[in-house]
């Protein structure tokens, strides 16, 4: 439904803008970055297909499987034995930037490969798997923003 404005009505809308699009933005940024928080949380333990420049995981070592079953693991979900290094991965807003990663040395060796291991990507894909969903969400979130109304999302998301 068209909103309809007397001129000052109108110029104070347009002055009140930048402050409801910043709220919004901030909003949707910290939903969007949970949602790849938990999607790059999932890949971990589950073998993943090539995404853009990132290749697709190669499967554990004889040796690997071994030592995790001698350990009493499962035997093959590639990074996941005890869960650590997969609750590690955390997203988190900064500025304008949604910022995926991990302090774990586990997932740093995981993600780029070692000596004996081959990389296992996990932040790149996951970046990459949810780019455009991410960019559609946010446009949507600013057009609804600068048409006045307010996204659902706001209540999904806590400060």
């Amino acid at each position: 439904m068209a909103r309809e404005f007397t001129e000052q009505g109108f110029l104070d809308y347009l002055a009140s803008a930048p402050v409801r699009l910043e709220a919004q933005l901030k909003t949707a940024m910290k939903h969007e970055a949970s949602h790849l928080q938990k999607e790059a949380r999932e890949e971990v333990g589950h073998y993943q297909e090539a995404a853009g420049p990132f290749p697709a995981w190669s499967p554990l070592a004889d040796s690997t499987m071994d030592d995790r079953i001698r350990k009493g693991f499962t035997p093959d979900d590639p990074g996941l034995r005890t869960g650590a290094m997969r609750d590690s991965y955390k997203a988190s807003v900064e500025g304008n930037k949604i910022v995926l990663g991990s302090t774990s040395n586990a997932a740093q060796w995981f993600e780029e490969g070692t000596i004996k291991q081959p990389p296992r990507p996990v932040i790149g894909p996951a970046i990459f798997r949810n780019t455009e969903t991410i960019t559609r969400h946010l446009t949507e979130s600013i057009s609804a923003a600068m048409a006045g109304h307010i996204t659902a999302l706001e209540s999904d998301v806590d400060d």
